[in-house]
């Protein structure tokens, strides 16, 4: 069970499967519960978070399964940053993704990301890409 009673970053390692997915939105529903965002806020991150990791599993991991996905948890009382980083050969980040037509299959990920997060800040490099999704409390 996470326990989280400092500031300090909660940091999660784990290979690039799909099941670990419910790990890191329990963990970061969690950390959300020291911040003051409400409700849908909340929900909003672990959706924004949920598909970074999706994507760092999908896109990001050259070694299928045995690379590694790392997640941050950065908490003020007043607002909740998530940071994935996958180990992927990076990607040109769109400056405005946009949301694809109903037909198609995929390519949701990150305009989600930008539409629920209050900020958004891609990282790419040969080496991986790091994605920092940012959300504050409105009150």
């Amino acid at each position: 069970m996470l326990t989280v009673e400092t500031n300090d970053p909660v940091d999660l390692d784990f290979p690039a499967r799909p099941e670990y997915l419910a790990d890191v939105r329990k963990a970061v529903k969690r950390v959300a519960e020291r911040t003051s965002l409400d409700h849908a806020a909340v929900d909003d991150l672990l959706t924004a978070a949920d598909e970074a990791v999706a994507n760092a599993i999908r896109h990001g991991s050259p070694r299928g399964e045995h690379s590694q996905v790392h997640v941050t948890c950065r908490w003020r009382p007043d607002s909740l940053t998530v940071e994935v980083q996958d180990q992927g050969t990076g990607f040109m980040a769109p400056k405005a993704p946009a949301m694809p037509g109903p037909e198609a299959t995929g390519g949701r990920g990150l305009p989600l990301m930008c539409a629920l997060s209050d900020t958004v800040q891609i990282e790419s490099t040969p080496k991986g890409t790091r994605i920092t999704l940012k959300k504050a409390s409105r009150t």
